[in-house]
């Protein structure tokens, strides 16, 4: 069976939106942007402590970028930036953040 034709299957048996965008390999790109959405959308949901002290600028090639206001706490979010990364990706149960840097 050719890739095409598994690919046609999988599209053809999804039930949702999104699984028909995860399967397609022609919207790729759109479902790299929604996974990086949901990054910077839950943020807050993931660091509730950060609220108005921190905001998630961008998220590109696996790298967030987040504004600090105050450089104590900036100071303090770098030296925690192993365990922010780890907690991000077992919200999502999946690798989508390899790397914190702080503006």
């Amino acid at each position: 069976m050719s890739k095409k034709v598994k690919r046609r299957e999988k599209i053809e048996q999804a039930n949702s939106v999104g699984e028909i965008i995860a399967a397609s390999p022609l919207l790729k790109k759109v479902h790299e942007l929604i996974l990086n959405g949901e990054v910077i959308e839950n943020f807050f949901v993931i660091f509730p402590g950060l609220l108005g002290k921190a905001t998630p600028a961008k998220f590109e090639k696996k790298i967030l970028y987040i504004n600090v206001d105050y450089s104590v706490l900036k100071g303090e979010l770098k030296f925690h930036d192993t365990e922010i990364v780890k907690k991000i990706n077992e919200y999502f149960k999946e690798e989508r953040v390899k790397k914190v840097r702080f503006c």
